[in-house]
């Protein structure tokens, strides 16, 4: 077990290691952000020197507020639907990190609120990717049965087929919402892809966030219509999302349903193991070793 841990976390930081450098070098620039937001600053501070002859305090001052108002302008409001997606969000475990608490009460709630909401929205997902994954399970018995002609369907094949049909439908439906999502928001293939998979990966930097401008659109344009209207309106924007993480959670469910019918062959193994032990202590008369390896190997498993 030590040597196993070893092993796994020397592959972990050698692999961490040559990631972190790869994306240093690929992300890396000639000047820091800080330099460049000073360049900036000072090349405003000279216009207005120049132009309108105002004093080092007074654009000094001019400057931070107009910062500061552009800091106030970035942070949503918390409206009822704008809650909404916070929860939806927080409970998928996404956290992009565009809307957060603020108050030292509503961060307490928060915390009170995971602990009860997690475990709700896993169970959740669980059954909507069982769900799937039965259905799944329908369309190819009905396939089999209809188009193929096969009455007689093997229990293992199934659960392996209808993870292989898994793993071909995620990757489509990931393509046929990146493809909407570049059409919805203006992002490029590439970001829309690369907001997906950050999104149903649950990492959720918030530097591209799916669906946020459609909600934002529905929530300025149907504003009157209550907050209520614009909160099932949010929800609606949500549900591309949540569909894709049941989906990502069908798969899950799907390999784990593939490893139980794998784990027969490793009982046939051992099997034959015992066979060729008593085989070959017959014909050289030497007892048999190998067959109680096995059945300890067994007892202990």
């Amino acid at each position: 077990m030590a040597k196993t841990f070893l092993i796994r976390i020397t592959v972990l930081f050698v692999y961490s290691t040559l990631s972190a450098w790869l994306f240093y070098e690929l992300e890396k620039q000639p000047v820091s952000n800080a330099q460049t937001a000073d360049n900036m600053v000072n090349s405003i501070k000279l216009e207005l020197k120049t132009k309108y002859n105002m004093s080092e305090n007074a654009t000094n001052r001019l400057v931070e507020s107009v910062v500061e108002e552009e800091k106030v302008r970035s942070r949503p409001d918390w409206t009822f639907a704008r809650s909404v997606f916070f929860v939806f969000v927080s409970l998928s475990t996404i956290g992009y990190g565009d809307t957060t608490p603020k108050r030292a009460l509503t961060q307490l709630v928060f915390l009170l609120f995971c602990m009860l909401g997690l475990p709700i929205m896993m169970l959740t997902l669980k059954s909507a990717g069982e769900i799937i994954a039965a259905g799944l399970k329908y369309v190819i018995i009905f396939t089999e049965k209809h188009v193929f002609k096969k009455n007689d369907i093997n229990a293992r094949k199934l659960k392996l087929k209808t993870l292989i049909l898994s793993m071909v439908i995620s990757p489509f439906a990931i393509g046929i919402m990146a493809i909407v999502q570049s059409y919805i928001d203006e992002w490029t293939l590439i970001e829309s892809v690369y907001a997906w998979m950050v999104t149903l990966t649950t990492i959720g930097f918030g530097d591209y966030v799916p669906c946020l401008r459609l909600g934002k659109a529905m929530e300025a344009r149907y504003s009157e219509y209550g907050s209520i209207t614009t909160s099932i309106l949010m929800a609606v924007a949500l549900f591309p999302t949540l569909f894709l993480l049941s989906l990502v959670a069908c798969s899950l469910s799907c390999v784990i349903d593939a490893f139980e019918v794998l784990k027969p062959s490793v009982n046939l193994v051992d099997s034959c193991k015992s066979c060729c032990g008593k085989i070959k202590s017959k014909v050289t008369g030497n007892p048999d070793q190998t067959d109680h390896t096995i059945s300890d190997n067994t007892v202990n498993s």
